[in-house]
Formats: structure tokens, C-alpha cells, sequence
């Protein structure tokens, strides 16, 4: 599957506006990486939004036949199911798309990461609620509970002006402009190329040398194709699909190409022509697969319910005069005047956390 580059993430991004207002009906996971996401679009009808992370994000014409449900996806259901889409953005030049939920009980944010390993986060007020996968870096890390940060800022070409950009290639440490273009400006080596392209400069060119009249029309020849108009087509090789593109490259002027209305119809292309038909063999390991996983889950669950027991164990046996002493005054106090007695004993002591009448049972914080 394709990966996008952030200039493709722009332009999905623009795309995906469509969905906005947009109602979540629901959500499967066909695989770790994968999400779907199936709205009610007014006027429209369904709409099935396919994550595939760290690659692509696009508007698919149907869900996936082999669509299931994790534990990850039922908590995204718990949370988002019903609510309302009512935003969609890039930050910045990022590789990543934010999707801005409104329910009734609070908004959320799902937040899909098409770099380095990809991720999958819902946040609520900036705080990880749900994560795919928990990821470190030096500068950044993802977990449960921690407040949602972006990556370290890049350079965006959408705020440079033709002074910085003269800096930025005076200062860059990079052998030539197309790598320069690629990786300071983010910009992936198919479009650092179409640059050199369209600006008339070689991309083996060293930055240092450009001279401050080549340096504005490679400004100008940039802002040209950050704006480009919308010309989403799959281009072709021997006959061969190889890559979806949204906009006109003179990159591949010469290759065979297939125009589409949107990117993502483009993008669905790409994927079903060059998606492996899984074998025999590959049903028979997922299906041991997922028995395997189900019976990980069990034994994990039997685990977890075993050490709380046991913890709980533990601490009654280290406040073991506390809580003799407690239960010890709380059955005096029911013997002379009822739950209201045991009630009034509560409030005067503090491990004392609640009473249920009804099933004779007390609740002690040790």
C-alpha cells in the first residue's frame, strides 16, 4: 500500500471535508493497523473511511469483508459511536490527520499517525484516553494518561518566505537540493524531484550554491506547488499500476496514467491492484492466529483476577489488627442500633469507604 507524503496528506485532508457533520455509525478493525469507520452522510447516505496506518487514509466504497472487533475498537465504539465529526485537519506539514469528535458527554479527538510505525490515539482536553500501540522516542513519547504532543516541529513550507528559504539552504548540512527538498522541507522524494523539475534546477545541485535569483523562483516554483489544483490519478509502468497521486506531476509525463475523481478513489485503486491474494495457508495461520490470541486473553484475564486476589490478600494480612478492629466496631454498632449506627461510624472513620445494607457487605481502604 502506498504511503502518503505530507503533501498528500494535504490534499486527503482537503478531501476528507466531505465528512464533516458527518454522524459515526460505526467502527471495526480488521487488523492491528486498520481501522474503518462508517458514517452517516445527510443528504448522502454511508460514507466508509479506511485507516491503514502508517500509510493511508481514504474514502473507500465498501468496508472490508474479514471487518471485526477488538478491545482497542470497542473502546473507540464506547466513546465515539453516535457523535458527531466536526472537524478535520493536517497540523502544520505533519503525516497526520486529527479527527474532532462532539458527543454528549465530551469531545474527542482521533488522531491518525502516518510516520515511523503509525499510531492510532484518541485523546479528550489532550489526554490519551486510548492508544494503539505505546511509542518512545528521545523527544516524545505516547502513552495512557499522558497529554498528547506533537512531533518536534519541521520546517512548513506554507509559512517560508523566500528569505528563509535562502537560510535554510545556506545552513543545510544535506549533499544536494533534492534531498534538501525531501527530508528539511518534508516534502518525499517524488515532489522534491518534481521541484527541481519545475524550477529548472538540477536535483544534484548543492544548496549552499544556489544562487538568491535561483533561490526565489524555486520560492515561487514551491508556493505553485503546494496550490496545485486537484488531479488525482494512478500512474502506470509496463502496463503495471504503481503509485496514486493527487495533482498533475511532470515527474511522470511520459508514464501511462488513469484520472479519478477524488484521491481516494485513486488511492483504492492502488490498493486492490497491488494487494496480495491471501493463500490457503495464510487463512488457516490467521484463523490459529486469532485462537491463539483469544486463549492469550483468557489466561491473562485469569492472571490479572489471581494477583488482585492475592495483593488483596497481602494487604489485609499486613493491616491485619486494623481491619480486625474495624469489623469489630462495625458489628457492635449494628448489634446496638442498626446500619444507622454503622452509618454514623462511618463519617467519624475515614477507612471506612461504604456500606451496602442490602448484601451485608462494607468496602475498607488499607
Amino acid at each position: 500500500m502506498k504511503h502518503l507524503s505530507a503533501l498528500e496528506v494535504q490534499y486527503m485532508a482537503a478531501e476528507l471535508q466531505q465528512l464533516v457533520k458527518a454522524k459515526l455509525q460505526q467502527m471495526y478493525q480488521p487488523a492491528k493497523n486498520k481501522l474503518i469507520l462508517q458514517f452517516h452522510v445527510r443528504n448522502k447516505g454511508r460514507a466508509i473511511l479506511k485507516v491503514s496506518v502508517p500509510t493511508a487514509v481514504y474514502i473507500a466504497s465498501e468496508k472490508e469483508s474479514n471487518a471485526k472487533v477488538s478491545g482497542f475498537c470497542s473502546l473507540l465504539r464506547k466513546k465515539l459511536n453516535n457523535s458527531i465529526l466536526t472537524a478535520i485537519s493536517q497540523p502544520g506539514f505533519e503525516r497526520i490527520i486529527i479527527l474532532e469528535f462532539s458527543s454528549k458527554n465530551s469531545p474527542f479527538s482521533l488522531i491518525f499517525e502516518l510516520f515511523s510505525k503509525g499510531n492510532i490515539i484518541l485523546t479528550n482536553d489532550s489526554k490519551i484516553i486510548a492508544i494503539q500501540e505505546k511509542q518512545h522516542w528521545s523527544s516524545r513519547e505516547l502513552k495512557l494518561g499522558t497529554e498528547y504532543k506533537l512531533p518536534p516541529t519541521v520546517n512548513d513550507p506554507h509559512s517560508l518566505d523566500d528569505k528563509q528559504l535562502i537560510k535554510l539552504l545556506k545552513n543545510t548540512n544535506k549533499t544536494d537540493i533534492v534531498r534538501f527538498l525531501a527530508i528539511e522541507l518534508s516534502l518525499g522524494g517524488v515532489y522534491a524531484e518534481e521541484l527541481c523539475i519545475i524550477s529548472n534546477i538540477d536535483k544534484k545541485t548543492k544548496p549552499a550554491t544556489v544562487t538568491s535569483t535561483a533561490a526565489k523562483k524555486l520560492f515561487q516554483s514551491l508556493k505553485k506547488l503546494l496550490n496545485s489544483e486537484p488531479f488525482p490519478s494512478v500512474i502506470y509502468e509496463n502496463s503495471k499500476p504503481i503509485t496514486a497521486v493527487p495533482i498533475a506531476l511532470n515527474h511522470y509525463k511520459n508514464n501511462e496514467k488513469k484520472q479519478f475523481k477524488t484521491f481516494s478513489e485513486a488511492l483504492e485503486e492502488i490498493s486492490t491492484a497491488t494487494a496480495e491474494k491471501p493463500s490457503r495457508y495464510d487463512s488457516e495461520i490467521s484463523r490459529l492466529k486469532a485462537i491463539i490470541a483469544q486463549q492469550q486473553e483468557t489466561i491473562l484475564t485469569g492472571m490479572n483476577s489471581a494477583e488482585k486476589n492475592k495483593r488483596a490478600g497481602e494487604l489485609i494480612y499486613e493491616h491485619y489488627q486494623e481491619v480486625k478492629e474495624l469489623l469489630e466496631a462495625v458489628n457492635t454498632a449494628r448489634k446496638q442500633g442498626g446500619w444507622q449506627a454503622v452509618k454514623q461510624l462511618q463519617k467519624t472513620n475515614k477507612k471506612l469507604k461504604s456500606i451496602d445494607e442490602k448484601s451485608g457487605k462494607i468496602v475498607v481502604d488499607v
